[in-house]
């Protein structure tokens, strides 16, 4: 009896698989008639004349083909659960994909009124077919309770646009697809899910048949009708049983299985949010791209592409024999991580993120530096007169603190009357640093009018690297205006001086420190 269902199954397969064929050959005689052409640009769009993009519909009649011979001419249905309403609820959702990837195939549609519409796809398959009521995760449980159905449907939908996303070169989104399905098949078949099984093989005799016209250099593309289809199929197949247990919906497989696709959007998305760009704007950053740029052709880079994904399915089918989900997302893991260690993609946005991460911790540095100094002038205002030397050697210090987080070599506060008369040094701060050509000089002077007709100025001299640090600046420059505002100037003689003080090591220091205080003459 397996035998028999097994060489059914076979069977439709093959039919399917001609038919497939035959009908993309149709296709790229009546797409050209239609103006479904993929037309070169010369930019992103490289290929050498125009393509056409019919063949998401000639995968998706073939595969109707095939489903309806399952459901209405065999029992294979009957064995495990997909039942007759799955296959319509498949049908169904799977023909408003295919006619919405169309459409905008034909005039493209915006980011945001797309996904609604796939959103609208999803309901026929959700109203009739199952939905991911629990998930499972690594021995964790989580009901979802009302929230089944909106899940599901952002289940399907992500699937869809994965795919969606990584369709931009000859044969990638069909191989990536073929490989996600036959892995599901096989699955299915392990736990003799029939049904099920028949409809991942059929889909990918389907793929089969097209990728022949597709494979480098394409003859036809599949356009969003295709590529929204092969990940609606795959996102279906995965809530049908195939991933279920007694316990939910094991989230971790489909994860592993479709880590390569999930990878390069979830990079696209940060890449392009780190770098200033819309998330729907196009690059030159997907993992495609960045093989082609280390030299190799289309089709090198296709295959190194299989390859990983090969190497994913078999690991999740192991995973998936044996129950561990601890085994694929360590299996997966490890393939992820060495593709980046091994510079074969992913590389860019890891160093994107740890200059986003060095850029965020700079920040909060200076934030926390400022209002360390707005807190230490308001203790400063709120002190009491016999207290204000100790208070101005604090302030002092912090001001260094600020200057020699920025390269300060000399920072000095003088008093003069207004005609630049009687110049008196309240206070002064040196340090030696040895110069370098890449680094940058800067120098801040500040003066603010006193009482009695004097004046009191902040200057500041100093060089950091380029690029670094400069931004601590915004707290020295405030603090240049606030001392010169608040600093005592009329206070008895007070003589302070810290120099040439031993370093750890006995050697003579670079740091020269002055504090002079004066009164002044009436």
């Amino acid at each position: 009896m397996a035998d028999t269902n097994l060489t059914t199954i076979l069977v439709i397969a093959a039919s399917t698989f001609v038919l497939a064929y035959a009908f993309t050959w149709t296709a790229r005689s009546i797409a050209p008639r239609l103006g479904l052409v993929d037309t070169p640009d010369g930019n992103r769009k490289t290929h050498a004349k125009a393509v056409p993009v019919l063949g998401g519909v000639a995968v998706f009649l073939a595969f109707a083909f095939g489903v309806l011979t399952i459901f209405l001419g065999t029992n294979l249905w009957m064995r495990g659960p997909a039942n007759f309403a799955f296959g319509l609820a498949l049908l169904a959702s799977g023909s408003l994909y295919c006619g919405l990837g169309l459409w905008d195939d034909w005039s493209p549609l915006r980011a945001r009124y797309k996904f609604l519409l796939q959103i609208v796809a999803t309901i026929p398959f959700v109203a009739l077919g199952p939905s991911i009521e629990s998930l499972q995760c690594l021995g964790i449980r989580l009901d979802l309770g009302p929230m089944a159905i909106p899940f599901t449907i952002l289940w399907i939908v992500s699937c869809a646009n994965i795919l969606n996303l990584i369709d931009g070169m000859d044969g990638l989104a069909s191989s990536v697809g073929l490989i996600a399905v036959a892995t599901l098949a096989t699955l299915a078949l392990s736990h003799n899910h029939l049904g099920l099984a028949a409809i991942g093989f059929v889909f990918v005799a389907c793929l089969s048949g097209f990728l022949l016209h597709n494979w480098p250099p394409a003859k036809i593309f599949l356009g969003d009708s295709g590529s929204l289809t092969i990940g609606f199929v795959v996102g279906a197949l995965s809530t049908g049983g195939v991933l279920k247990t007694a316990t939910g919906f094991v989230l971790i497989f489909p994860m592993v299985l479709l880590g390569i696709p999930i990878l390069d959007t979830v990079l696209a998305i940060l890449r392009r949010k780190l770098t200033g760009q819309s998330i729907g704007d196009a690059d030159y950053g997907h993992i495609h791209h960045r093989l082609q740029q280390r030299g190799l052709s289309k089709l090198q880079a296709l295959l190194v592409i299989i390859g990983f994904c090969i190497t994913m399915a078999v690991g999740v089918i192991v995973a998936g024999k044996l129950g561990s989900e601890w085994l694929a997302l360590t299996f997966g893991g490890v393939v992820l991580i060495a593709m980046i260690v091994g510079r074969v993609f992913g590389l860019y946005e890891l160093n994107l993120i740890i200059r986003s991460l060095r850029i965020v911790h700079q920040v909060s540095q200076i934030a926390v530096e400022g209002l360390r100094a707005r807190m230490s002038f308001l203790r400063f205002e709120a002190s009491n007169p016999s207290d204000s030397q100790a208070d101005s050697q604090a302030l002092w210090s912090l001001v260094e603190s600020c200057a020699e987080a920025v390269g300060g070599t000399r920072i000095e506060l003088t008093m003069e009357d207004e005609n630049g008369q009687g110049a008196t040094t309240l206070a002064q701060w040196k340090k030696q640093i040895a110069n370098s050509s890449h680094e940058t000089n800067w120098d801040i002077r500040f003066s603010v009018p006193r009482e009695d007709g004097m004046r009191v100025t902040f200057f500041a001299t100093g060089s950091c690297p380029e690029g670094e640090r400069t931004q601590q600046l915004e707290n020295l420059v405030p603090l240049s205006a606030q001392i010169c505002q608040i600093w005592p100037v009329e206070q008895p003689s007070v003589l302070s001086m810290e120099k040439h003080f031993l370093a750890a090591d006995g050697s003579q220091p670079d740091v020269e420190r002055e504090w002079v205080t004066e009164q002044r003459a009436a």
